[in-house]
């Protein structure tokens, strides 16, 4: 069984590592996060020059807090944005999962289209689920966006919830939509979320559904980790397969025979500044 309570890999603190947040609520949490982080694409984004996306080099929760305590960020206090660290929603939804976790709350990192981030369009995006042992159900938290980039953004219009309590078809997981798609109720060109210029089409869609799936194994990848899945897209009844076997309802998951090798970096900035 999958216990989503406990860190993975990629989300644990480190044993050396101390982080004081001092906010208890799912919120307060999140924007501990992003007082260390700064989103690429937030309302700073033109001040950002392309030598500070170095800091997409930093791929564990261990790492970013590492860094975040080398530039004695105060994960209190808005820190000043040219000290703090470049990232976006996958680093701050990490970052965030690896802070739940650490307080044994069950939480787990979803891939997913959301409607509320720009005006009548799907975008791209990291969300996590936490389980509510009040409504014994899992609920959607986004660590990244606020009400101020909602504003920022003009899509006050979409955003009649808490962002600590999403609901579904407003922050579209892949799992769902994939099933939504081999229902004949979704048309692969109704999902206008932005182009990759390397992946299109059913082969972007296959591969984000995938990755959605190993978020679910405890296997957090970033956008752009890429890996051998041709085969899923010759024969998508082999992605109908894997998600009959996932049960989302309940607080543990039963862990299905899901395994990639050769994962490639695909982001530009960071396979530059690693081959320097």
């Amino acid at each position: 069984m999958i216990d989503y309570a406990t860190q993975s890999d990629v989300t644990a603190l480190g044993g050396a590592l101390h982080l004081d947040v001092t906010g208890d609520t799912l919120l307060s949490i999140a924007q501990s996060c992003r007082n260390l982080v700064e989103h690429q694409s937030g309302l700073n984004a033109h001040k950002i020059p392309l030598s500070r996306h170095q800091d997409y080099a930093l791929r564990t929760v261990t790492e970013v807090l590492q860094e975040a305590q080398r530039r004695e960020l105060n994960p209190n206090l808005a820190n000043r944005f040219e000290k703090k660290i470049i990232g976006n929603c996958q680093t701050i939804s990490l970052l965030c999962l690896g802070l739940l976790r650490e307080r044994s709350i069950p939480a787990r990192y979803r891939f997913c289209l959301c409607e509320y981030f720009e005006p009548q369009s799907y975008v791209e995006h990291i969300v996590l689920e936490y389980w509510c042992s009040s409504s014994a159900q899992w609920r959607i938290l986004d660590p990244t966006v606020t009400h101020e980039m909602v504003e920022h953004n003009h899509t006050q219009a979409w955003v009649n919830f808490d962002f600590d309590n999403i609901p579904r078809h407003k922050a579209n997981l892949f799992t769902d939509l994939w099933k939504q798609y081999r229902c004949g109720d979704l048309e692969l060109e109704a999902i206008h979320h932005r182009s990759y210029k390397k992946v299109l089409g059913l082969e972007r869609f296959v591969w984000r559904t995938l990755q959605d799936v190993l978020a679910l194994q405890k296997v957090e990848l970033f956008y752009w980790d890429y890996f051998d899945f041709k085969q899923y897209v010759q024969a998508p009844q082999l992605v109908d397969e894997l998600i009959e076997c996932i049960d989302e309802r309940g607080k543990t998951m039963n862990r299905i025979p899901l395994e990639f090798d050769g994962f490639i970096n695909f982001h530009p900035y960071q396979r530059d500044y690693t081959s320097c």
